[in-house]
């Protein structure tokens, strides 16, 4: 038999909410503050990492001390926006500048040497991360980038390199060119 004095009161469902479950609209609201805040919070880790292009790249927990939050939160909000973590969204930051400057100037341009101006100090390594993201080595694309600044005949086109950055777009990856803070954009 059981006292009516002795019963429990009935629990929200929420117990992080002593009122009880918030109605679907905060809920819903709550969700997209957050959104936002992480989508501000990776919007503003990449304007950063295109200014520091080049120079000293900020590790993972300077970047978070910097933006005032864990590793964690920095690199959830990175993969939400962009779909990887702060390491791949710099190494791919700094192959698009290094296409971005070949397909602009293929024949002034030594492979080496921009490679380390983009922080790539291990040719080798750069090789192969182009290739990956790029579809071909960097040798390749600069033969290609001279073939078609010349035109079939040899000669200068009078157009620039059409779509330099076709390979990001195929594999379904962000624009590149609004990436890159290229003029006129």
């Amino acid at each position: 038999m059981v006292l009516a004095c002795c019963r429990l009161p009935q629990l929200p469902a929420d117990l992080s909410n002593p009122a009880g479950p918030a109605p679907p609209i905060a809920r819903q609201r709550a969700t997209t503050v957050a959104q936002l805040r992480r989508r501000e919070l990776a919007r503003a880790v990449e304007r950063l990492l295109l200014a520091r292009l080049g120079g000293r790249e900020l590790s993972v927990q300077e970047l978070a001390a910097l933006f005032e939050v864990s590793r964690t939160t920095l690199n959830q909000a990175l993969q939400d926006e962009f779909g990887m973590g702060y390491v791949a969204l710099l190494r791919q930051r700094r192959l698009l500048q290094v296409r971005l400057a070949l397909a602009q100037d293929p024949e002034g341009v030594v492979l080496a040497q921009l490679a380390r101006q983009a922080g790539f100090d291990q040719p080798g390594r750069f090789s192969r991360y182009y290739r990956d993201a790029f579809g071909r080595l960097p040798s390749e694309e600069q033969a290609a980038f001279l073939q078609l600044a010349r035109g079939r005949d040899g000669l200068p086109s009078s157009h620039s390199v059409n779509d330099p950055f076709a390979g990001y777009r195929r594999r379904g990856r962000p624009p590149v060119a609004a990436d890159c803070g290229t003029p006129g954009q």
